[in-house]
């Protein structure tokens, strides 16, 4: 028998991850990030890995097809949004962007290119 020395929690899921430091003002985003991210994490990860073994390729397009026009749906909106905004500051001649009194920077690991779009949004 051979001498093994483990490093790391053998029974733990081992995955590919990014590990990203990530910071927000908002209370908001805070929360959001607090009560969702890392379900979304997992969810999205599932998707991307665990549902290639157990469908077919074209459930699988299907299902990826469907999530990355959500996020592309979503993004745009966020995008429209941030313009409009955009616009009614110039518009009204306001020049200030707020700083915040919290900023919490939080490390978080992406295991899917969903995941980090979300982080983008």
């Amino acid at each position: 028998m051979t001498n093994m020395t483990i490093v790391g929690n053998e029974k733990a899921k081992s995955a590919p991850e990014i590990i990203e430091e990530v910071s927000f003002g908002s209370f908001q985003a805070q929360k959001v990030m607090k009560r969702s991210f890392d379900k979304l994490n997992e969810a999205l990860f599932s998707i991307g890995v665990r549902l290639q073994v157990i469908c077919e390729q074209e459930e699988m397009d299907s299902v990826e097809e469907i999530v990355n026009g959500y996020f592309q749906a979503a993004m745009k909106s966020v995008s429209e949004e941030k313009d409009r905004l955009s616009k009614m500051l110039e518009d009204n001649g306001i020049a200030i962007t707020p700083d915040y009194s919290n900023v919490i920077t939080y490390k978080v690991s992406i295991m899917s290119p969903q995941a980090a779009m979300f982080l983008g949004m």
